[in-house]
């Protein structure tokens, strides 16, 4: 009987110090979303500093968090970011939910070159995670012929060429 103690209390200590962990994290990151969105989003912080450590998922779930806590602001560029880190972390599904919410076909109609130029990297990007590679081919075609070639671009034709890569693997 006493070896089931010792055993019990053995096993219940380890999920404690996870809880009391936890906590401290949840608090921690309630602590910044409270940050404006320049901080949020800089460099030194936040969700920043969890993909630089390889933490893509929490990543992801720090921005969903902020942009559910913050209705104003530039959204858009979060929902980006949260995107592109659940593509990092392997979660197409969620990552493609985040990135459809930057884009519409308004931004190929009426935005201009620069507006078209989002519209096929982010459909493009899209089209590389549901491992459509006709449709990604097609927009690099298409950008090709209508509109200067820059940073989105090449990354376009990076994710074409490491076709068999992960995006998180592609993109380096």
């Amino acid at each position: 009987m006493g070896n089931t103690k010792t055993t019990c209390g053995s096993s219940i200590l380890p999920g404690i110090v996870a809880l009391l962990l936890s906590l401290q994290v949840s608090a921690q990151q309630n602590a910044t979303l409270d940050y404006p969105q320049v901080a949020f989003d800089s460099d030194t912080c936040c969700w920043r500093q969890l993909a630089a450590n390889a933490r893509y998922g929490d990543a992801a779930n720090l921005i969903v968090a902020y942009i559910n806590t913050h209705k104003q602001g530039n959204l858009h560029a979060l929902r980006w970011h949260a995107g592109q880190q659940y593509a990092k972390a392997g979660n197409n599904a969620m990552a493609i939910k985040y990135f459809g919410k930057t884009y519409n076909v308004f931004y190929r109609w009426f935005g201009g070159a620069d507006g078209a130029a989002w519209y096929f990297y982010a459909k493009g990007s899209v089209a590389f995670l549901k491992r459509n590679r006709s449709q990604l081919q097609h927009i690099l075609y298409r950008w090709d012929r209508k509109l200067p070639k820059d940073r989105n671009y090449t990354q376009l034709t990076m994710l074409n060429q490491q076709w068999d890569k992960r995006y998180r693997d592609a993109l380096k």
